[in-house]
């Protein structure tokens, strides 16, 4: 994707896990906001109206990380801030919404989005989807294993201005360094380890190989 392709950061913060999931996103945004002209919709600003109106300004390419619920058909918001739909959260978008983008590459740290939606995003062009086909388990009393890895992540696919081949291997290849340190590395001893291990796992066996 081009250098000049605009970057957007998007994490709703609504329950115990968005909150979580924002503070991460908003501590990146924040760190490279200026290096890499990033647009960063957190909190109340991480809503449908905001994201598409952003979305269509221009027809160009996009770069999309979001961090926070997913759905099989789109990601998710705050009741009242997306579209009303049978849940316990609004649609902030689905793949119907970048269909008049040149490109769209998305970095989706969120369960089941893979699935519908990022096939949907996959089939169009030279878009690329990356993110998990299922129920990924957060364990937030060492929520740094996690947010060492999707960080590591995100940074890269800034760094390169692109979500691709290459940033999928990078997560595995994070999610892996991170399982050593707590499977046979220095965080080894603690009690929680293997439950820590096993949250590691499930992440990386439901990360979708299709980028």
């Amino acid at each position: 994707m081009s250098s000049k392709s605009r970057v957007v950061l998007v994490a709703p913060s609504y329950d115990y896990l968005t909150g979580h999931l924002a503070r991460w996103l908003t501590e990146i945004g924040e760190k490279y906001i200026t290096i890499y002209d990033c647009t960063l919709l957190v909190g109340d600003d991480a809503n449908r109206h905001t994201l598409t109106n952003l979305i269509d300004q221009r027809d160009d390419a996009l770069i999309l990380v979001f961090f926070g619920h997913g759905a099989r058909n789109g990601f998710l918001c705050e009741p009242g801030r997306g579209e009303t739909i049978e849940s316990d959260h609004d649609l902030l978008c689905s793949g119907d919404d970048f269909v008049r983008l040149e490109t769209i590459e998305i970095l989706a740290y969120c369960c089941y989005a893979s699935l519908q939606f990022g096939e949907q995003v996959r089939s169009r062009g030279l878009n690329t989807f990356l993110g998990y086909k299922g129920e990924i388990w957060f364990y937030f009393t060492r929520e740094e294993a996690f947010k060492r890895v999707v960080c590591i992540a995100v940074e890269q696919a800034l760094a390169a201005r692109e979500i691709s081949p290459r940033s999928l291997e990078v997560l595995r290849l994070a999610y892996r360094a991170e399982h050593t340190k707590w499977f046979a590395g220095e965080y080894s001893h603690e009690p929680d380890a293997m439950f820590v291990c096993m949250c590691l796992q499930r992440h990386l066996k439901l990360l979708d190989t299709e980028v």
